[in-house]
């Protein structure tokens, strides 16, 4: 057994550099035949460490050969996804002259191999991933998510990196008439821009099956990259792709936190599937999570789904019970006005006492205060408790009234006077000068 595979078994710390060191072709290649078949999760992890160092040492041809084959023959796909990405990230094209829009073709710094040898590699493991694509759809779904996860953010710091990655673009744009795909790298058609380019994925329709949208969902959230990330949310939101019935309302959260305008169509879709099994808690953390735009997609949802018999009573009244001052006017804003339009079937308890009062405060709510007054007074003349805390807050929200609401508030309070003992009591107690004002006049 070769001192490589030794250090291999043995997970030892200096096997990187060991490898790296090595020249031996013979040794480097035993190795790789045992390497690509090891279901260690440290073998594994240490072979997406090797292959971003691989092109740059000498004699390790036969290695990165061997890999491959292995990886070809055994179906190993987070080794082919590892080596799909490496091979990409070598070939990158430069500028000779700032001044002039040229371009040419060369290697990353520091590869040794030529860009003939480069862009074999490069073919030939596209060629595995296409034919996974035709016998096995849900492996290649798999390893093109293994891959697509391993991109960052530097693979696309300019328009032409973006072009230079042509297995991804084979992936992804295959299908996009704005690319031409050369056996190198890929350009743009005559008259087409890089900021027009949209998704165009090798195999639609195995991104469109339920197995496929949920690793795109997966790449929308989690994906290094922003620029997979937006691929994979636009991919989704095309007209042939239809969300599954088991994406949890984790996804909407994660989203919101990415706070990401181009996620917003996805973020709507999900959540306009999702809506109907939202409890109070759900919205709620939504709604304190979101930015100002997903903020408005939240509330406008909250609407649309309250507005149908899909949102149960339970679920506003929770909703009204966990609302603080601390939440965005809007949103109490929002509930109350769903609160109106189910006044006539819903059955109005002390339990929202709490938040009639923070309604009533409100100023985006000014529309419906007499409604509300209406509410709190019809609540009041269940008992001396009631009248008594409700006539309290609805003085002293009066105080701070302009004049025009001060006026609504006192004839409901002087009819409700005339109408209630109970509220007479307590309009009595907090706040006389209500009546001596009316006899006055």
């Amino acid at each position: 057994m070769s001192t490589l595979i030794q250090l291999l078994e043995t997970r030892d710390d200096s096997f990187i550099t060991s490898v790296t060191a090595s020249s031996d072709s013979e040794e480097l290649t035993e190795l790789g035949q045992a390497w690509a078949i090891s279901t260690d999760p440290w073998a594994i992890e240490q072979l997406g460490l090797y292959v971003g160092q691989a092109f740059s040492c000498h004699g390790h041809e036969a290695l990165v050969r061997q890999l491959l084959r292995s990886g070809e023959e055994a179906n190993n796909q987070q080794l082919m996804a590892f080596l799909f990405v490496a091979f990409d990230r070598a070939i990158r094209r430069r500028r000779i002259n700032k001044s002039v829009e040229r371009l040419v073709t060369g290697r990353r710094r520091g590869v040794v191999y030529s860009i003939r040898t480069l862009g074999w590699f490069r073919r030939r493991i596209w060629a595995w991933f296409q034919e996974r694509s035709e016998r096995d759809p849900s492996a290649y779904v798999q390893a093109a998510c293994l891959a697509l996860h391993q991109y960052h953010d530097d693979d696309f710091a300019t328009g032409e990196r973006i072009l230079d990655n042509r297995s991804l673009m084979k992936l992804g744009f295959q299908n996009s008439p704005l690319i031409a795909i050369g056996p190198v790298h890929v350009c743009l058609t005559p008259g087409s821009s890089i900021n027009d380019l949209t998704p165009a994925p090798w195999a639609k329709e195995i991104w469109s099956k339920p197995d496929g949208v949920r690793h795109l969902i997966e790449l929308a959230v989690h994906s290094q990259a922003r620029f997979i990330r937006w691929w994979a949310a636009t991919v989704c939101c095309q007209d042939a792709i239809q969300l599954p019935n088991d994406v949890g309302r984790r996804v909407l959260l994660e989203l919101v936190a990415r706070d990401e305008p181009f996620q917003q169509p996805l973020y709507q879709k999900l959540l306009s599937e999702l809506a109907s099994t939202l409890l109070a808690d759900d919205w709620l953390a939504l709604v304190d999570s979101a930015n100002s735009i997903f903020f408005e997609t939240i509330l406008n949802s909250l609407e649309d789904t309250a507005a149908t018999d899909q949102m149960s009573d339970r679920v506003i009244v929770d909703i009204c019970s966990k609302v603080t001052s601390e939440q965005p006017p809007r949103l109490i804003a929002t509930v109350t006005g769903l609160l109106y339009q189910r006044r006539s079937r819903f059955e109005f308890s002390n339990e929202l006492t709490s938040f009639l009062e923070l309604a009533l405060q409100t100023s985006g709510c000014s529309q419906l205060r007499n409604w509300l007054l209406s509410v709190c007074l019809s609540l009041a003349r269940t008992s001396e408790t009631a009248a008594d805390r409700y006539v309290n807050f609805i003085v002293r929200f009066m105080i701070t009234a302009d004049r025009a609401a001060q006026l609504e508030i006192v004839n409901e309070l002087l009819l409700a006077h005339s109408e209630s003992p109970r509220l007479a009591a307590a309009i009595v107690e907090h706040c006389p000068e209500i009546l001596s004002d009316s006899r006055a006049s």
